[in-house]
């Protein structure tokens, strides 16, 4: 998953579940998937999964996002090493 350019839509394996994701550098790492739902039992139970996943030694930022219209979205985010977090403007960025 991470050998060569940023992986861009690849599909990662986490807890039996397989999501699409995008990997981005904001100055420390972000994976990035879009969901249908934001719920908790995604992003805390599958959010530190992420984290800790294998491919990402160093660990990474996990950001979950739901689209609501072009120009609306739900964002929530699991920092790595802190858990779900309020405000991450590099998680915003990415």
């Amino acid at each position: 998953l991470l050998t060569g350019d940023p992986p861009v839509n690849a599909t990662l394996t986490v807890g039996g579940i397989e999501l699409q994701v995008t990997c981005v550098s904001m100055g420390n790492p972000h994976c990035v998937t879009f969901v249908e739902e934001l719920n908790d039992d995604l992003v805390l139970k599958i959010g530190p999964k992420i984290e800790k996943h294998e491919v990402f030694p160093r660990k990474i930022n996990a950001e979950f996002i739901q689209v609501i219209s072009p120009d609306e979205f739900n964002m929530r985010v699991w920092e790595r090493g802190s858990g779900e977090t309020m405000a991450c403007g590099t998680g915003a960025s990415a």
